[in-house]
């Protein structure tokens, strides 16, 4: 059980070394604190569709709470807010210049460098893994795209013999842009990386629907908010 508000704040770096292919980093700085102000909004959002609250009203407001029971591991936990440098994302970018038709393609594999706080809780201590592939079709005010990535996760040195599984997910959504903003909607699935090591709700796949919008905030400055709601396994 986990009922806290994180907060990411990041910066990517890359340049290109040649033709269709760049590298880069992102970096970040993470806070975890305990949602003060956010808590009515999301249980407003719950009850007015009628969705479980899935035990906020037994846990402090405000506060940051997690409890865990994964096997023989159990743990309560309850912290004060925190703030650090996250783990570093290195990556390489792949787009072919040349598509087809209305459709580009693109290949990207990156690695996280564990270098955020474990006593913090910002990372697990060790390298993750991954690569995605992305499909665009640019159809004028439409457009669609389908992403598909896997990642390799490492161990979580916090939870010892917790060993998190090779994860894939897969990513569809559609957008209509107008003059000044975008609109979009994006349905996803994901594998839990805990699926082996637990029989509870945190070993179902998840599946999620998600509806944003991208506006302008100034000179060359676009801003986007997005809401993210669980179609399957709520309680995952």
């Amino acid at each position: 059980y986990f009922d806290s508000q994180i907060t990411s704040v990041y910066a990517r770096i890359g340049t290109t070394v040649a033709p269709s292919f760049a590298v880069g980093a992102r970096v970040s700085v993470v806070s975890v604190s305990g949602g003060e102000g956010m808590d009515s909004v999301v249980e407003g959002f719950h009850g007015l569709f009628g969705l479980s609250q899935s035990y906020r009203e037994v846990v402090s407001r405000g506060g940051t709470t997690a409890a865990v029971r994964i096997g023989a591991h159990e743990e309560f936990i309850s912290e004060d807010p925190r703030v650090g440098v996250g783990d570093p994302i290195v990556f390489a970018i792949w787009t072919p210049e040349r598509g087809t038709g209305s459709w580009r393609m693109g290949l990207a594999a990156g690695i996280k460098v564990p270098i955020g706080s474990t006593s913090k809780r910002l990372s697990t201590g060790r390298a993750d893994v991954g690569a995605a592939f992305a499909l665009t079709g640019d159809f004028g005010r439409w457009c669609v795209d389908v992403n598909a990535g896997g990642v390799g996760p490492g161990t979580i040195e916090f939870f010892p013999g917790l060993d998190p599984a090779p994860m894939v997910g897969l990513a569809g959504s559609f957008g209509y842009r107008f003059r000044t903003t975008s609109l979009w909607v994006q349905l996803q699935w994901e594998q839990s990386p805990l699926r082996h090591a637990t029989d509870t709700a945190l070993s179902s796949d998840v599946y999620d629907v998600s509806l944003g919008m991208r506006f302008p905030l100034g000179r060359g400055v676009r801003g986007f908010v997005a809401l993210t709601q669980k179609l399957v396994g709520v309680d995952n």
